[in-house]
């Protein structure tokens, strides 16, 4: 797979998503800047392609305050912000340079590499595991591709769960395509949600009459194999990380991983 070719097309289809999205100002500015993709080197070239996709950010905002001591004294980016600052869905859609900077942030961002306080985190740690299986190569995405940030400065990002239930079902009817899309033109081999049952119903949105199977003895709401025409035959869904580690199940990390080497 060509890696300047894949981008080009996600940044196509990230401008045309941009174009089509319908929310007040309101709606727009109580929501966060998308997650955006940055095809990695290390992805392309691998023999199994694997997309791992977590809950949703809570937080994805970005502006020139990233190598500022002061603000953030631990994080580690090594090249300064050079796009209009980005908050809110409502910055995604007015900047004409949105779509650029938040695959910059995708690709510097680096799966936490320079934010020290996400390294040892259940979510990362699960994906540092599975970038070890063998001939493996790894992105990350989210279900949800928007937090909800509403911008009354008594909160920071929240989960879409704590949205209103019309803009919660407006964002995910919304972003349904593009998740599809996205996932056409990565092809991954292997696709993993760490999202935990909760987001079931998110991931049906996305592909509607997906199936949700056994693997074996284990509960489906534990763990399940997902058949979709648009997913590969190898995708699973299980907790998130931070269950897995909480509940004594971090197991199910491996047990996916026999699973899929045995197909």
């Amino acid at each position: 797979m060509d890696q300047k070719t894949l981008q080009a097309r996600l940044e196509a289809l990230y401008a045309d998503w941009k174009a089509t999205l319908k929310f007040t100002n309101e709606e727009a500015n109580s929501l966060g800047s998308p997650l955006l993709l940055h095809v990695t080197k290390d992805y392309c070239l691998a023999e199994r392609r694997v997309l791992l996709l977590g809950q949703e950010t809570y937080g994805w905002q970005w502006d020139n305050k990233i190598q500022d001591k002061t603000t953030h004294p631990r994080w580690t980016y090594p090249h300064p912000w050079k796009f209009r600052d980005i908050y809110s869905c409502g910055d995604f859609q007015t900047n004409a340079d949105s779509i650029e900077a938040l695959c910059w942030g995708y690709r510097e961002f680096k799966f936490g590499a320079h934010q020290p306080n996400l390294r040892n985190t259940p979510f990362w740690r699960a994906f540092k595991e599975v970038q070890n299986w063998p001939e493996a190569g790894v992105m990350w995405s989210n279900v949800v591709r928007m937090d909800y940030s509403p911008p009354d400065g008594k909160h920071s990002s929240l989960s879409i769960w704590r949205a209103a239930q019309g803009l919660r079902g407006s964002l995910l009817s919304q972003q349904a395509s593009l998740v599809r899309d996205e996932f056409a033109i990565l092809d991954p081999h292997i696709c993993l949600f760490f999202s935990g049952p909760h987001y079931d119903s998110f991931i049906k949105t996305i592909f509607p009459g997906c199936e949700f199977l056994a693997c074996g003895e284990t509960p489906k709401r534990e763990l399940a194999r997902l058949v979709h025409s648009a997913l590969p035959r190898a995708s699973f869904r299980t907790y998130h990380p931070r269950f897995l580690s909480q509940g004594n199940l971090w197991h199910y990390i491996e047990a996916i991983q026999a699973f899929i080497y045995s197909m």
